[in-house]
């Protein structure tokens, strides 16, 4: 219809706008730092986000095959988590309509559209994007495979799951609201009870892997991560306000935007009691018995052949990698420990999934007699917001360190649609309809608030991503004056990291206030304006080697040393 495809052209030009503008952030690097689509490559990306992030294996591995095709560029790169957030205002819209309200799709689509959270990670080279794209299709899918269990839709959904749960570890709460949901609808017989079994078997296939990568998600927990912060109910409050983009006007007003939000998300789930999903007969069974044998089979085979060839292939291969990426003996030692624990464990899950699909064919659920059936989509829906935040409320103020704000960008599919049920549901009336709109219209203004939508008109609001500088213009100086320096100085932080890249031509020294004394003469530092790590260095310079400032742009100044 005409306004969705209003929707959907609003949501290509928000994110596609200047997309190429910003250099990259030191985060952003992961997604080019290692290039090529050889399974040394893969390997490489895979090891490195397993030991030396705090996520899961598949975090960046679509950049790289993504890279090979378009390049590496700024705009280039990004462009893929661009797509991925257009898909995913799309899969909104399809989510309303799956559950036979397009209107409530538009709405929900135009919401997140101009959700400026969701716009900001839309045009980073990272995987929030990717995984919001893949939790809304995963939404998409389950209620398809809930009207109709066919085998097709039912093992798509399994591979959309899989590939969320192991890009970032915050898929998992909204796969347990699809699990919680699944196993609601299997506590009565019935036809729900065999549509909702098949999906709870997908859901639980899903997170098998999780099993194999324990040892690392164990060796993760030892490092500390000083960006992630502990949950309290201020910083809950606040996070809703941004992952809403209603926060962008302040604390009281954003609290006050927000509570009318919930409001609407109340509605929103209200409206939805009266929805039904209507659940067809299937008479076939999903689990054919030579799939179990073969699983089974592929799994006891892989493992045995995996403890053959790791010390004589795997290990070697995997000792030259990690050395070449300059990580001491002791580390070493330990991360091709952990990868020989995971290989093996990886194939003992391929094995027990081989062994669940032979005993799933045992269960009375495949052998009921089909029939129709519905599902209230109120609960569907209601389940699939309330479980995420429960179990992430949970674990915040349990006190565990996990929580920021862009983690939380799972919950918008739901919430979005939920919030569109709501507006759907005033809009059936005239005054209603004026209601609707003006909401719509002042969550908009609210948004615009932010730098990623105020930014094309020129305003400067608070910005929700990366906040970097503009390293090639410092690039451009350092050529333009050959002969005032002997060595380029950056501080030693991860903030940083894109001046090794942009400025490898120069090869500069990352220094510390320790060690600033080491830097050759003459030398300009690189002062990144706003960094307090970056000034204490600056400080130290100015009073040992006389630093005078003889430059400056877009969040940087260079100093002069001599």
């Amino acid at each position: 219809m005409l306004a969705f495809l209003a929707v959907f052209t609003v949501a290509v030009g928000l994110r596609a706008y200047r997309l190429g503008d910003d250099c990259f952030d030191c985060d952003e690097l992961y997604a080019v730092r290692i290039q090529g689509v050889g399974p040394k490559a893969v390997a490489a990306v895979m090891a490195r986000d397993g030991f030396h992030t705090n996520h899961p294996p598949l975090m960046t591995v679509p950049f790289l095959i993504w890279n090979a095709l378009l390049g590496t560029s700024e705009a280039a790169v990004r462009l893929l988590p661009v797509l991925a957030g257009v898909v995913a205002v799309v899969a909104v819209f399809a989510f309303g309509c799956v559950l036979g309200r397009p209107w409530a799709g538009v709405f929900g689509a135009a919401i997140l559209a101009v959700n400026p959270l969701h716009i900001t990670y839309s045009t980073e080279a990272r995987q929030y994007s990717l995984l919001v794209a893949l939790i809304a299709v995963a939404h998409v899918l389950f209620v398809l495979s809930l009207r109709k269990p066919a085998r097709g839709l039912v093992v798509a959904y399994y591979f959309v799951a899989a590939w969320a749960a192991l890009t970032h570890y915050f898929a998992v709460p909204v796969l347990l609201g699809h699990a919680a949901f699944a196993a609601w609808l299997m506590r009565k017989p019935g036809p729900n009870r065999r549509s909702a079994a098949r999906l709870f078997l997908a859901v639980g296939l899903a997170g098998l892997p999780y099993l194999a990568w324990l040892p690392v998600m164990a060796f993760q927990s030892r490092n500390k991560w000083d960006h992630l912060a502990t949950l309290t109910p201020s910083t809950l409050v606040d996070s809703l306000a941004d992952l809403l983009g209603l926060g962008g006007w302040g604390t009281s007003i954003g609290l006050a935007l927000s509570l009318a939000a919930i409001v609407l998300v109340a509605v929103g789930v209200w409206a939805t009691r009266r929805v039904t999903v209507p659940v067809s007969a299937v008479n076939t069974r999903f689990v054919p018995l030579w799939l179990g044998w073969a699983v089974l089979a592929f799994g006891v085979l892989g493992g045995l052949s995996y403890g053959v060839v790791f010390p004589s292939m795997i290990e070697p291969m995997a000792r030259e990698t990690l050395s070449g990426y300059g990580y001491d003996v002791a580390t070493v030692a330990e991360e091709v420990r952990l990868l020989r624990q995971t290989g093996l464990l990886g194939a003992g899950c391929v094995a027990l999934a081989g062994a669940l699909l032979l005993g799933w064919r045992r269960l009375k659920l495949e052998g009921e007699q089909p029939s129709n059936g519905e599902v209230n989509g109120g609960a569907l829906l209601g389940c699939f917001v309330v479980v995420p935040i429960i179990v992430v409320a949970l674990g915040g103020l349990t006190g565990v360190p996990f929580h920021q704000t862009r983690n939380l960008l799972v919950m918008l599919p739901a919430v979005c649609i939920v919030i569109g049920f709501g507006l759907d549901s005033f809009s059936r009336r005239v005054s209603g309809a004026v209601l609707a709109v003006a909401v719509l219209a002042g969550m908009t203004v609210a948004a615009g608030q932010y730098h990623a939508i105020g930014r094309i008109v020129g305003r400067d609001g608070p910005r929700l991503g990366i906040d970097t500088i503009d390293w090639r213009g410092v690039k451009a100086w350092l050529r333009d004056h050959p002969r005032t320096y002997g060595a380029v100085v950056l501080v030693n932080r991860p903030a940083t990291d894109p001046g090794l890249y942009y400025l490898a031509e120069f090869t500069p020294l990352r220094l510390s206030p320790t060690t600033i004394d080491e830097a050759p003469r003459p030398a300009v530092f690189v002062h990144l304006t706003g960094n307090a790590f970056s000034e204490q260095l600056r400080e130290k310079s100015g009073a040992t080697r006389g630093a005078v400032k003889v430059a400056e742009g877009n969040g940087w100044e260079v100093y002069e040393m001599r």
